[in-house]
């Protein structure tokens, strides 16, 4: 071959190799972009999934503390409610205790008596006063409510053809008496008695005498409570 046939040759194949070379780079420039955007897309990626990650900590954290809020809320609540209850038993206590201090009562009797072959018990039935409950009307008969020391008075009007004499009971057990045998004459008389809760007193007018009674309203009954024990 002449030389330059050989040349020709060899600029031919440098030409062709360079042009190869050319192409070569093209595509691994175009890889490199390629890996570039990949990676700036995957960055993106992790920071929005990190984001994510963040917030629901954050939501998770905030949950749990809502969580601790209604359970100090509901701790809260109950222990208001259990203050309240024992507040309303207090105060269910004390006015208990007040109406056991208010005990007093006050009857009258506005019909005539006759005791005729038995001592009878005297039934004041008209009630001006009755706190506490503990006088009873169809009875006569006044039960202490609680346990304490307590102030009694009764009178009577005696008759004008038989006098009167009547007693205040405890239990059965006379106590105290009042005695007239003047014609439409005032009896009466006091105690201070100290009571069990459940004892019985009551006026017991004695066989064959009288206590008068009308409209006036000479004849009474009367107790209260001074105070406990």
């Amino acid at each position: 071959m002449s030389t330059m046939f050989m040349s020709m040759i060899l600029h031919i194949f440098i030409a062709f190799c360079l042009h190869a070379y050319a192409q070569d780079e093209d595509v691994i420039t175009k890889i490199q972009n390629s890996l570039l955007i990949m990676e700036h897309r995957l960055s993106t990626a992790e920071a929005k999934l990190q984001q994510a990650q963040t917030k629901l900590i954050q939501a998770d954290i905030k949950h749990q503390q809502t969580d601790i809020k209604l359970q100090q809320t509901d701790f809260k609540h109950k222990t208001d409610k259990q203050q309240t209850d024992m507040e309303i038993q207090q105060l269910k206590k004390e006015i208990s205790g007040i109406q056991e201090d208010h005990i007093a009562f006050s009857a009258l009797k506005t019909t005539t008596l006759t005791a005729v072959g038995n001592h009878l018990t005297v039934p004041f039935e008209t009630v001006i006063l009755n706190d506490g409950n503990g006088y009873n009307k169809h009875t006569g008969h006044f039960q202490a409510p609680v346990s304490g020391v307590y102030a009694f008075t009764y009178s009577g009007l005696s008759s004008n053809k038989k006098p009167i004499l009547a007693y205040l009971m405890l239990n059965g057990n006379h106590i105290i008496g009042v005695y007239s045998n003047a014609v439409h004459n005032m009896a009466s008389n006091s105690v201070i008695l100290s009571l069990k809760k459940g004892d019985n007193v009551w006026i017991q007018l004695y066989n064959g005498y009288v206590l008068y009674g009308d409209r006036h309203k000479y004849d009474t009954f009367s107790g209260h409570l001074l105070y406990k024990t």
